[in-house]
């Protein structure tokens, strides 16, 4: 069909195709479907859970809550792990917990206030990191891993089991094996989340932004993160 100029020039009239009614409703099918497998899969898939084939360290984010460093313990003596490992980067400026330096050494003092023996704690801090503040803490650990290698003769810790929170952790096991390279065996545990019931996370507004926010940084991480620009 012949377009039609009109208004000086500035409009036209075109023929197009639209959805018919029996279009729509499978579109709307459709869109109803993938909802649902959000609403279904998407957790799972976030909270992913793999354990190492012998737990010698479990390795822990300081930032995480009392209730949560609770579990992790109670976990931890379950195991029978070696070592107990908190990462994290600096406090805060003004920060209420300015005077442990960083999370990794709150993390480790609340360890040892829970009963885990001080020599089996070790609180490995990094630096500050404006972005990929995981991937920062990985690194950190690595480094402060081979430096123990290289200081004593035999000392060697391969299997790592990374405690994460729901749908965090599949982005943190991604981003620690990446930074701890194939010499080591790298878990996760996906702790159950403290503010909203993971069944039906898509009706609390803190699951919406956890679960929907983890899911790009997953795909962030997954697809466009580069080591190297860390």
């Amino acid at each position: 069909m012949k377009e039609e100029v009109l208004f000086y020039g500035l409009l036209q009239r075109q023929w197009c195709i639209g959805l018919t009614w029996q279009g729509w409703l499978l579109l709307l099918a459709l869109l109803a479907g993938l909802g649902l497998w959000l609403g279904r899969g998407l957790y799972p898939f976030l909270a992913e859970n793999r354990d190492v084939s012998r737990c010698e360290a479990m390795v822990v984010e300081g930032w995480m809550p009392d209730q949560a460093v609770a579990r992790i313990v109670a976990e931890y003596q379950r195991r029978g792990c070696q070592r107990l490992f908190f990462t994290g980067g600096p406090i805060e400026l003004g920060g209420p917990l300015l005077e442990f330096g960083s999370y990794a050494e709150v993390g480790a003092r609340r360890a040892v206030h829970y009963g885990v023996p001080a020599a089996a704690v070790q609180a490995v801090p990094a630096a500050y990191a404006a972005r990929d503040r995981t991937y920062t803490s990985a690194l950190a650990l690595r480094q402060w891993l081979e430096a123990q290698e290289g200081a004593q003769e035999g000392a060697r810790l391969r299997g790592l089991q990374v405690m994460s929170f729901g749908p965090h952790a599949r982005r943190t096991r991604l981003l620690f094996a990446l930074a701890l390279g194939e010499a080591y065996e790298v878990g996760v545990t996906a702790l159950p989340p403290l503010d909203y019931p993971p069944e039906s996370w898509w009706r609390f507004s803190g699951g919406v932004r956890a679960v929907i926010g983890e899911g790009i940084a997953f795909l962030y991480a997954r697809w466009l993160f580069r080591p190297e620009q860390a």
